[in-house]
């Protein structure tokens, strides 16, 4: 960790990041005399003149984190685009300096004494309460300059930052394939095993501060990693040292996502920690309802792989649905898969029958005696020897399951979730 943030200069090297004192956060309110002047400059920026909009967007800037709430005020109305484009230029370094203000009040409070606020912090507090942990989590945090520029990363929407830290993350993963070569770590593209834990801690605030689009540049492979590297039960590369604290933001985290890749990821997190069952399940069953809203992902795999018939009254629900699928394993193989025939399929599985006997044809046919492959929802389909779909397949087998459920009532009654 010896490079240096392309967001954020001269943060590491400012030399009174760490507080001798504590000193009460009240102190840094920004003082209102503050906000008029700064709201006057503002107003000037949509002066005709564009030297005058450059001397006022730098006076703006040296106001700094006074500038700050006359800023943020600007985002309640409509400002002409020239005003909003000069407004977005000077906003992120404020928030920057608000943070480190804010920030180095936190690592000097070692007693706890105040009450604290500022982006990371708050989205912790929110999930884990103001504990002792919690601070120490958060005190490693700040003191990553990785981890900082995962917080900040938040503040700066523009283009270039967001190439800036992807580039940060090319030297990154430089570094993962130098001691992957080296035989230090078991994986080229994804932190090491020992890699510390409050990495995962600052990618799970980051993401609530950012949004969903975070997720592409530093989300993923960090929460891939931890799900490939940290063995069921363990998160912290010390044993003991914010395991508690990390497992309850991840399980707050968990339980805030709605979409796609959130719960995938969440899912993938939730084992690797080795939360119970009853808690994947949840993960699970909330994928699924994604994927039946917006048809997005693959949520039906999850569902289905559990094993439990009681899921068969969920994907009963899918079979109205005829549009394809968009992806998946095997759809570039064998052409058009619609979401009903893999709904039909998950429930003849769930029922303990063969979606083969079903007529279904399968790109991994040994479905009976290979788990993995009987409960994919893109392996079956209604292909026939010359590539096309036969309709009459699709008619046959539906009208084949209508028909067993019809003599079989009871078998597939919901069974009530396992849980330990």
């Amino acid at each position: 960790m010896r490079w240096m943030p392309l967001l954020i200069i001269a943060i590491a090297s400012e030399p009174t990041l760490f507080a001798a004192e504590p000193q009460d956060p009240k102190t840094l309110d920004l003082p209102a005399e503050k906000t008029p002047a700064a709201k006057a400059l503002i107003a000037k920026l949509d002066d005709d003149d564009p030297l005058v909009r450059d001397k006022i967007t730098r006076q703006l800037k040296e106001m700094g984190r006074d500038a700050l709430p006359a800023l943020l005020d600007t985002q309640n109305g409509k400002l002409p685009d020239r005003v909003l484009a000069r407004v977005l230029e000077v906003l992120p370094a404020a928030k920057r300096t608000d943070f480190e203000a804010r920030a180095k009040v936190f690592l000097a409070d070692k007693d706890r004494q105040f009450d604290h606020q500022f982006p990371g912090w708050d989205q912790l507090k929110a999930a884990v309460k103001d504990t002792k942990g919690s601070r120490a989590l958060m005190a490693d945090i700040l003191q990553d300059e990785d981890c900082r520029a995962m917080i900040l990363l938040a503040f700066d929407p523009s283009e270039d930052a967001r190439k800036a830290f992807e580039g940060r993350w090319e030297v990154k993963k430089k570094e993962w394939w130098a001691a992957f070569r080296a035989g230090r770590q078991p994986d080229s593209h994804r932190p090491a095993v020992d890699a510390p834990v409050h990495w995962l801690a600052a990618a799970l605030l980051a993401d609530l501060l950012y949004g969903r689009d975070y997720r592409s540049y530093y989300r993923g492979p960090v929460f891939e990693g931890y799900a490939k590297s940290v063995e069921g039960g363990r998160v912290a590369s010390e044993p003991g040292k914010h395991d508690e604290t990390v497992r309850r933001l991840v399980k707050d985290w968990i339980e805030r996502q709605s979409e796609r890749f959130g719960l995938e990821d969440g899912e993938r997190l939730a084992k690797a920690i080795g939360f119970d069952p009853a808690f994947l399940r949840i993960c699970m069953e909330k994928q699924f309802e994604v994927f039946a809203k917006t048809g997005e992902g693959d949520g039906l795999t999850p569902l289905a792989a559990t094993k439990d018939p009681k899921y068969i009254h969920s994907f009963r629900r899918l079979f109205a649905v005829d549009t394809s699928f968009t992806g998946g394993q095997f759809a570039s193989a064998v052409g058009e898969i619609q979401v009903r025939d893999a709904a039909l399929a998950m429930c003849i599985s769930l029922s303990g029958q063969d979606p083969i006997d079903y007529g279904f044809s399968a790109q991994k046919p040994k479905t009976t005696t290979a788990d993995n492959a009987r409960y994919w929802t893109h392996n079956y389909h209604f292909k026939g020897e010359d590539g096309k779909t036969t309709d009459d397949k699709r008619t046959a087998a539906f009208k084949k399951w209508a028909e067993w459920e019809k003599a079989n009532p009871d078998a597939i009654k919901a069974k009530p979730t396992e849980k330990k």
